[in-house]
């Protein structure tokens, strides 16, 4: 599992994002992937609700909605997040910690224009699933 932790730290990057052929060969990889992946929606979830209030309910319902028809997924993250040894759920969350700051420092580096974009887009990819094509992988792993 330690290959995990690594995997977090490049799903929760902007390589990741620009590279897509980085995916899950296994469970624990696709565990790790799929964490980064909330966290960042999380993340962004927080920052669009405080930074554009007129899209929080819509955001809102775009992440319970994905979390609906996801659950499956979500299911299986949690479970394998629960066979995970401590420590590295620990390095987990501290990695997740630093990326989580450092896109909220640059969310607050985008104009406002930027922020809006930025939110628009991250609702387009909850209601698309746009994650499902991203990282395939990941998710056929997690689909089990």
């Amino acid at each position: 599992m330690r290959i995990f932790i690594f995997l977090v730290l490049i799903s929760t990057s902007n390589f990741a994002s620009a590279n897509s052929s980085v995916d899950a060969e296994n469970e624990g990889e696709a565990v790790g992937i799929l964490f980064g992946y909330l966290k960042e929606v999380d993340v962004y979830k927080f920052m669009c609700s405080k930074y554009a209030p007129e899209m929080k309910e819509t955001i809102s319902r775009a992440t319970d909605d994905w979390m609906n028809r996801n659950n499956t997924i979500v299911a299986s993250l949690l479970s394998g997040l629960e066979r995970t040894p401590e420590n590295e759920v620990n390095e987990l969350l501290a990695v997740a910690q630093k990326t989580s700051r450092n896109r909220i420092i640059l969310f607050n580096k985008l104009s406002k224009t930027e922020q809006g974009e930025l939110c628009s887009k991250m609702v387009t990819g909850l209601t698309e699933d746009t994650v499902k094509q991203k990282y395939p992988l990941a998710i056929k792993h997690l689909s089990k």
